[in-house]
């Protein structure tokens, strides 16, 4: 029997100022089983179509933020398609009720996200309220909504993505942090994709290769994004910013040659936050604590697009 727990309901009334109209929706907190809870954007007028957000790696909420980061990125989507008419959902990551469900970091796995990403798919298809479900993957999550679309969802919206499996990307940003450890690095982390374990590594780096951390690390690794965008038989929207820090478009592009089919758009002064930044350095990295900051413009303009002519 199916389950549903709604803790709040909040109503908000929305000028939107381009159009020139007002457009209500409501954000109705929703449990989809103990692992996932989230917000659930639904416009005044029924939506046909809901947009899934998938969060990035590490402990990011529903809205977007972390620990160490608050930008509020996802509630700024997921407001601005309920302004446009369609539903969203956006949901905690399950790292986040670690210690509330009294399981360890070392119990997860990188399936275990693809498996809330399905359960959460299920869960709307059953409620019959919406036809299309579109899986808007961010970093992280790009690879979580491509392996869930080999068998749900009806297309899917990469955002900042890697073109390549989570320890190729890794070397690549990690070799120019530590020029002098490149040999060690990379003999680690391939040590850890073969074996699963990995105990010589660059000191430094203990952060990431913590061995609690590694269970999730070794089976993140074994997923080729390339491999898995070829596969996806549905509409494919691929989307990186120019001034991403983490994800530089070449990966975006490799993602593209995979699967020549999809649509793939660069955007100009868009960092790993979905914010604009025309800087390299510090600058752009202090976005990634403005909350306030807009989403860049073209972003939300080209996916409210890709959703519409679905």
């Amino acid at each position: 029997m199916k389950s549903i727990y709604i803790f709040l309901t909040v109503v908000f009334t929305l000028i939107s100022f381009d159009q020139g109209f007002s457009q209500s929706f409501e954000v109705n907190e929703v449990k989809i089983n103990k692992y996932v809870i989230g917000d659930h954007y639904k416009p005044q007028e029924a939506s046909t179509k809901l947009a899934i957000i998938i969060g990035g790696s590490g402990d990011v909420d529903r809205d977007g933020n972390q620990s160490m980061i608050k930008t509020d990125a996802y509630k700024k989507l997921a407001t601005h398609l309920a302004d446009n008419g369609i539903a969203c959902f956006t949901y905690d990551k399950r790292v986040l009720r670690i210690k509330d469900l009294a399981f360890t970091e070392s119990d997860l796995r990188f399936e275990d996200y693809v498996t809330d990403a399905r359960s959460v798919v299920k869960y709307f298809k059953e409620t019959n309220d919406h036809d299309d479900i579109i899986l808007i993957g961010h970093s992280q999550g790009s690879l979580v909504s491509l392996i869930a679309a080999q068998e749900i969802g009806d297309a899917v919206i990469s955002i900042a993505g890697a073109g390549e499996s989570i320890d190729h990307t890794l070397y690549d940003q990690l070799k120019k942090q530590l020029p002098q450890s490149k040999k060690a690095l990379r003999k680690a982390l391939d040590s850890l994709k073969i074996k699963g374990k990995v105990k010589d590594y660059p000191p430094q780096l203990f952060s990431l290769f913590r061995p609690q951390a590694q269970p999730l690390l070794h089976s993140w690794m074994q997923y080729d994004p390339q491999e898995l965008i070829a596969k996806v038989d549905q509409p494919v929207l691929i989307i990186n910013g120019d001034q991403d820090l983490q994800v530089d478009v070449d990966q975006a592009k490799k993602l593209k040659e995979a699967q020549p089919k999809a649509k793939l758009v660069i955007i100009e002064n868009m960092n790993h936050v979905l914010k604009e930044s025309k800087a390299k350095d510090l600058a752009n990295k202090q976005t990634y604590q403005q909350p306030e900051l807009p989403l860049v413009d073209q972003l939300k303009q080209v996916i409210l697009s890709f959703i519409k002519e679905l």
